[in-house]
């Protein structure tokens, strides 16, 4: 059962990981940042959830059930910034093969590259946030929860 799901979980990776090194301009850089933070915020909630109910850890319950609160909200996010990334940055090419013939043509052009490059930015960025953010409850919790899991 486990080698079943292990192996459904890579071939996912694998089409990611083709369509990332493929000539397609997404996923990129701002989805891989936020995957990459999703996967960290995931061990976070694996140490979190290990430590969860174990008497050796009792005294740190309370955060323990904070961290699982925080976490997971940290990690829905993540992941919807992940796919936002991507619609983003989908809209800003699109702007990009607007028609500029005409001078109101080149107009309405430009106001959608200005507008979805402000969106193709905001996602990245608030993954830094949502990032800082997760990496605060790492720093509250790397010596005190669970410590088979130190690595």
């Amino acid at each position: 059962m486990i080698i079943n799901q292990f192996n459904i979980y890579m071939r996912s990776m694998e089409r990611f990981v083709d369509e990332l090194s493929s000539n397609n301009h997404v996923p990129g850089g701002g989805c891989v940042a936020a995957v990459s933070s999703v996967f960290g915020q995931a061990l976070v909630l694996m140490v979190a959830n290990f430590t969860k109910g174990k008497e050796k850890y009792k005294d740190v319950q309370p955060l323990v059930d904070e961290v699982i609160k925080l976490g997971n909200y940290y990690l829905k996010m993540l992941k919807k910034f992940s796919i936002k990334d991507m619609d983003a940055y989908n809209d800003l090419t699109w702007a990009y093969r607007m028609s500029k013939t005409t001078e109101e043509e080149r107009a309405e052009r430009d106001r959608a590259i200005r507008k979805n490059t402000i969106r193709a930015l905001a996602y990245p960025y608030a993954v830094v946030l949502f990032t800082d953010k997760a990496m605060d409850l790492l720093y509250q919790i790397y010596d005190k929860f669970n410590k088979n899991l130190v690595s």
